[in-house]
């Protein structure tokens, strides 16, 4: 292989990984508005990815008809991102959605928020680990010595 080839190579393979990490899915519960026939429904977000997510649909809407695409706006903590969406599939309540238009800040913002939940919760499982490696310590140390 060329040097070229090489480095042309392994620029797309690290934009590949990248890709897939962000397009992981993660479980999440976010409100989020849907705007059907120019009237808000707010729902709940069941998973999330920068490719799309599961709608958990209210009452009124999973009785509907779906529609084939939909504007959305999600709450990520705060900060308002909109999103158009086509429906990908139904299965009564839940609804699976492929996201087709996201602004550039709004892509940035999602980024931003999927990385902020990931780090949150790396760092409470650092924080489970170590308080049952600690309770392991102690269990160890309340142990008589055998005779």
């Amino acid at each position: 292989m060329r040097r070229e080839d090489e480095s042309t190579w392994a620029a797309e393979q690290v934009h590949s990984r990248e890709r897939r990490a962000a397009g992981a899915r993660l479980l999440v519960d976010v409100p989020v508005t849907l705007i059907v026939d120019g009237f808000p429904h707010t729902c709940r977000t069941a998973d999330l990815s920068l490719s799309g997510m599961v709608v958990e649909l209210s009452k009124s809407l999973a009785s509907r008809e779906a529609h084939i695409v939909y504007a959305y706006e999600l709450d990520l903590e705060g900060r308002r991102v909109r999103v158009v969406g086509r429906t990908a599939w139904r299965r009564g309540a839940l609804q699976g959605v492929r996201f087709i238009e996201v602004s550039a800040d709004d892509q940035q913002r999602l980024l931003d928020f999927l990385h902020q939940v990931r780090q949150r919760r790396a760092s409470d499982l650092e924080r489970l680990e170590l308080a049952e490696h600690l309770d392991r310590l102690r269990a160890i140390g309340r142990r008589k010595p055998a005779a």
